[in-house]
């Protein structure tokens, strides 16, 4: 847990750190302001993928059983979006596929 948290705060933390220089590099002139007017959708949909309220939680590996692990300052978007992921796991017999997975290599 120790570590997967470490991982996610530090993932969030370059990937917030990478999209304010490139706002900021964007906003630097005129021709770069209108190079980013024409690519806001793709940006919108970049920040889309980044924002972990999107995704709302994790899950935890090393147990028997489905747990989801969430940011404790999470918003009810985030919250939301835990609990559908939760109901994707549940539909996909998402810990029995893990288990076949890790057992098939060992």
């Amino acid at each position: 847990g120790f570590t997967g948290n470490v991982f996610i705060k530090g993932s969030e933390a370059i990937s917030k750190f990478l999209l304010d220089v490139l706002k900021e590099s964007l906003m630097s002139s005129f021709t770069t302001k209108i190079g980013a007017l024409l690519a806001k959708p793709a940006f919108n949909k970049v920040r889309s993928l980044m924002d972990p309220s999107e995704i709302g939680a994790a899950p935890l590996l090393g147990l028997d059983g489905l747990v989801l692990v969430g940011h404790g300052r999470s918003d009810s978007r985030a919250i939301t979006s835990s609990l559908v992921l939760a109901q994707q796991a549940i539909k996909s017999n998402l810990i029995v596929k893990m288990r076949e997975g890790i057992f098939s290599q060992l």
